[in-house]
């Protein structure tokens, strides 16, 4: 609902590519080195040799008792005496060649789907990662779509690791969910507007962040989990309950980091009762404007906002106080010239001044509608 393009750092998102490289494209390597083996192109001692990521193998444990009939093999992969090809599913190979299709074309730096690519796209060309990504055909030798998809999304959520991002653990020490989140300094949903997101570490003791939404969810899209402009730093509420897997349109009016006009107005409201004047009664309506807002999480946004009606109410009320003539005096007490009647109204009702005070403080874009309609601002 609010646009944070403006207010995040120019090239963060090359700055969490370079963090996360590494790690990406050694497991793919991984994986290439895998499949080699399998198809008899690698001895599986030189495999051993040329490991990148050899210190942590164990990583790979579940993956492999996913596609192997035996369990707990993997442990054992660098012993080639104990290593057996037939212990693999019969579908693994099936869907070998166009998974090293595209593992290969996941380190090809002149191909849509470069690594590189898929963490620092722009929200607009993840429509041609996802194009790219569908002329796949991972469905050959009999095996259906479904089966063929969930064989590829284990190698996907190991390459794009959103789990271990989260948690800071192994490559992801020195770069992680907490680091970038300190980084974007969004200390407000930018969905809602409404809760805190802020980043607290004190004395390298983690004790808060917001949470991190997907756009486009990783259940989908796998291969995007880890995509900078994928992340949406958001509150607990928008994630877990509003949001969820709710898949929202990539454009300009929806997506944080495209929408860049937070001066449409969004909120306005309807008065049940004249007593809101006096200050006797909070009952009014705040209404909701969905075409402005970009999203409304399928209403409920509105519903949401409209248990924030005694906020609304409480600014009629003061506006009736502090009428045009009240005002003026106030401002003609002031000495300094330069401090103009409008920014008199907005130290009276703590209204956002700026553009970045609306994306950093609860409920800013509410108020700053609400007083620009009480004073015609």
């Amino acid at each position: 609902m609010i646009g944070i393009k403006e207010y995040v750092e120019d090239g963060l998102e090359l700055e969490h590519y370079q963090n996360i490289k590494d790690y990406i494209e050694g497991t793919i390597r991984f994986y290439l080195n895998f499949i080699a083996i399998n198809d008899g192109d690698l001895a599986i001692d030189e495999f051993e040799k040329g490991i990148e990521l050899k210190s942590d193998y164990r990583r790979y444990n579940g993956w492999f008792n996913v596609i192997s009939k035996r369990k707990n093999i993997f442990n054992n992969i660098f012993d080639s005496r104990n290593f057996k090809y037939n212990d693999l599913k019969e579908d693994f190979y099936k869907i070998n060649s166009e998974l090293e299709k595209l593992l290969k074309d996941f380190l090809d730096p002149n191909h849509v789907l470069y690594t590189k690519n898929i963490i620092t796209a722009k929200p607009i060309a993840h429509k041609d990662i996802i194009i790219e990504f569908n002329n796949y055909n991972f469905a050959r030798n009999g095996l259906n779509r479904v089966d063929a998809k969930d064989y590829v999304n284990i190698f996907l959520k190991k390459i794009f690791d959103y789990n271990k991002f989260v948690k800071g653990s192994g490559h992801f020490k020195n770069w992680n969910a907490y680091d970038l989140a300190k980084k974007l300094d969004v200390n407000v949903c930018p969905y809602c507007n409404r809760l805190y997101t802020s980043t607290i570490v004190n004395n390298n003791m983690k004790i808060t962040r917001p949470e991190f939404d997907h756009y486009l969810t990783k259940s989908k899209h796998p291969y995007l989990a880890l995509s900078f402009f994928n992340l949406i730093p958001s509150c607990k509420v928008c994630n877990s309950q509003l949001k969820k897997d709710l898949e929202l349109p990539l454009d300009k009016d929806n997506h944080p980091y495209l929408k860049n006009d937070n001066k449409k107005r969004i909120f306005s409201f309807n008065l049940n009762n004249i007593d809101v004047f006096s200050g006797k009664s909070k009952e009014l309506e705040v209404t909701f404007n969905r075409k402005n807002a970009g999203i409304s999480f399928e209403g409920k946004l509105k519903e949401i906002y409209n248990g924030h009606s005694d906020i609304v109410a409480d600014l009629v009320y003061k506006r009736h106080i502090y009428s045009d003539e009240l005002v003026e005096e106030i401002n003609a007490l002031i000495p300094d010239e330069h401090i103009s009647q409008k920014e008199i109204i907005r130290t009276l009702f703590a209204m956002p001044i700026s553009e970045k005070e609306i994306v950093n403080l609860s409920l800013g874009k509410l108020k700053k509608d609400i007083m620009e309609e009480l004073f015609k601002l």
